[in-house]
């Protein structure tokens, strides 16, 4: 007995001591090794101490528990990035390059996509977008189809649009009564999905993506939501997947390629389960598209993109743009209080080009009208500037080894974009923590004195939509989107408030993934 117990106990103890020996290595030694080696290089900011197994988790845990958003830090990283082309970041214990100053940048998007592109991770929104354009590499099937969607999205395209956005808008906030308190990102939220849903599906498919659909909860309960609430709560559950004991020591149970493993246990079970209802939805509404100027049944005309890529990059379209464009509108609406100035300014533009709840009622707001708005314009360059709906880039990686600004990048490793520092970088940007619209207005005296001292923020400097090849397919449509929910907001309302301690509180921020609630008063008279 003991000649068949003895082998086992000592291959399982090589087994189990192998296994140590490599989780070591992954979790303390190499992350270790990484921090150690970017080190000496004086061009790329490593922080003072090695932080195991947390990274930048501990300094987001302590921003939200002061009542910060979860990226405060990265702004007040700013001084510390002066100088500096790129930066080593911790998700956990998983290092990865942030891009950080201009000509880092630069020279990343002169490597897109010969040596560097695009990668999902199987991360945060990589788990709801797998197979969608936005996170494979740019091969001839990808150009093929990121051109077919950008042909809906230019200015033109999207312009014709706009009489259903406004409609929306007006229908969202008839559900806001005079002088109640509102979360403005739920109501941002369920107006920028209902605007793509119309425009993607057709008016007749707006009841049936809010539909009520079972979301299975980590109690083991069921509730019963619709499509968009779905997709939040499953980019939340991935992104609190990240940070899960098990995705770091059984990586294996969390693989959405190995379905054996990955029904084995919570959360990504259920995770998984809700991604299939959530899936099930989106193929509801591609399948019962019968509206043909939707932009549904313009893609199912071309032959040259498989089904199969329609419905993931449809659904891209979705949870890429409706949800960063309503942050970006709650956003808006935030830092027009914090500025009185910059508020009356922007209403006063809205009177002078007789632009009232009456004219949108009676007439169509058209892309011409939009465009003589040149304060609102200033007033969404600076909001995207001072809190841009995401923090950073997707994932890139480095195909083959590289350099970037003399630093090596070996093959394999991921890259992301930094967004906020560079946008509070004082030899960018003249006085960077201040929301001024007039710093994009080239007229302007404030403009005039930022550009003699170099600092009007051009090119590489100016991030919200990303650069390069694998910039923001959506901006223009964005940028109209939030463009028309704005005033809308500004003209039904009349006024709003926000509470005072928000507004005098630092570090203030409504990106994806804030905790900070948005809770504000409607004022209707």
């Amino acid at each position: 007995m003991l000649d068949i117990v003895l082998p086992i106990l000592k291959w399982t103890g090589l087994v189990l001591l192998s296994y140590f020996i490599y989780m070591s290595y992954k979790l303390l030694l190499y992350p270790y090794m990484c921090w150690r080696k970017f080190k000496n290089y004086s061009n790329v900011y490593v922080t003072p101490k090695f932080v195991p197994l947390l990274g930048d988790l501990k300094m987001i845990t302590e921003d939200i528990q002061n009542g910060k958003t979860y990226y405060a830090h990265r702004v007040r990283e700013a001084p510390f990035m002066k100088g500096k082309d790129l930066k080593l970041k911790f998700e956990g214990y998983t290092p990865l390059i942030l891009v950080e100053s201009n000509q880092a940048l630069e020279e990343l998007c002169k490597l897109v996509p010969s040596k560097i592109d695009r990668t999902n991770t199987n991360k945060g929104l990589g788990r709801i977008g797998r197979g969608t354009l936005l996170f494979e590499r740019s091969t001839k099937r990808t150009i093929v189809r990121r051109k077919l969607m950008t042909s809906f999205l230019s200015l033109n395209s999207s312009s014709r649009h706009i009489p259903a956005m406004v409609r929306h808008a007006i229908d969202v906030l008839h559900l806001m009564k005079d002088g109640h308190s509102y979360d403005f990102i739920e109501h941002s939220n369920l107006l920028t999905f209902n605007v793509f849903t119309s425009i993607l599906f057709g008016d007749d498919m707006i009841k049936l993506a809010n539909k009520l659909r079972p979301y299975k909860l980590p109690d083991g309960t069921t509730e019963f939501i619709p499509m968009r609430d779905l997709m939040i709560k499953l980019f939340k559950a991935y992104f609190a997947q990240n940070f899960h004991p098990l995705t770091s020591t059984c990586h294996f149970l969390s693989d959405f390629n190995l379905d054996w493993c990955y029904n084995l246990i919570n959360p990504f079970k259920r995770d998984y389960e809700n991604y299939l209802v959530y899936m099930q939805a989106s193929r509801e509404l591609y399948d019962n598209c019968k509206d043909e100027e939707s932009i549904c049944k313009q893609i199912l005309k071309n032959d040259q993109v498989r089904d199969e890529d329609k419905l993931h990059d449809l659904n891209a379209f979705i949870f890429a743009g409706a949800e960063t464009s309503s942050h970006a509108i709650v956003s808006t609406l935030f830092f027009l209080k914090k500025s009185p100035k910059a508020f009356e300014k922007l209403k006063a533009e809205l009177c002078q080009a007789g632009i009232t709840k009456e004219y949108l009622e009676k007439e169509e707001l058209t892309k011409e009208k939009l465009e003589e708005l040149d304060y609102l314009a200033c007033v969404i360059k600076e909001t995207l500037r001072m809190d841009n709906p995401a923090a950073e880039s997707f994932y890139y990686a480095a195909y083959e080894d590289v350099e970037i600004c003399g630093v090596p990048i070996p093959k394999g490793f991921p890259i992301k974009i930094d967004y906020t520092p560079s946008h509070y970088n004082d030899d960018y940007w003249k006085d960077p923590h201040s929301f001024i619209p007039e710093r994009f207005d080239s007229e302007s005296e404030f403009y005039k004195q930022a550009h003699s001292e170099g600092k009007a923020g051009v090119g590489f400097s100016r991030r919200g939509f990303s650069h390069g090849l694998r910039a923001c397919a959506g901006q223009t449509f964005a940028i109209l989107e939030i463009k028309v929910a704005v005033v809308v907001i500004l003209t039904f309302l009349q006024n709003y408030e926000v509470p005072d301690e928000l507004l005098k509180k630092s570090e203030v921020g409504f990106a994806i993934g804030s905790t900070i609630p948005a809770m504000f008063k409607v004022l209707r008279s």
